[in-house]
């Protein structure tokens, strides 16, 4: 148990260290993500990306950041998914909202396949 939390710190120092030399810039604040986690993605595109300008990686780390922090839990279910059809003579500058008062057999396909 020692070992783990003496190894847990240490490893956390040397990402933080690591991290702190090639990053230029503070790491973006995230309403989701611990310090660490942020420092880890920066990390990953720091290695998998060593070309790129500092600029460029933080642009890249403040949207996944964003990104993360944004995604909402979407209980599993079914549904589903693909073209359910609009009037026959629809106006595409004049879209309605679907089903446009037809019953699903009067609809056809939006698009052509």
């Amino acid at each position: 148990m020692y070992r783990r939390v003496i190894f847990s710190f240490f490893a956390s120092l040397m990402v933080a260290g690591c991290h702190a030399q090639s990053q230029s810039q503070p790491l973006p604040k995230s309403e989701r993500l611990n310090p660490e986690k942020v420092a880890a993605i920066a990390e990953r595109i720091d290695s998998q990306y060593p070309k790129l300008s500092s600029e460029l990686r933080n642009q890249i780390l403040n949207t996944v950041v964003r990104s993360l922090d944004e995604m909402v839990f979407i209980e599993g279910g079914e549904f589903e998914m693909g073209d359910f059809g609009a009037p026959c003579d629809f106006d595409q500058t004049n879209m309605g909202t679907w089903p446009y008062g037809y019953e699903p057999d009067e609809l056809c396909p939006i698009t052509r396949r």
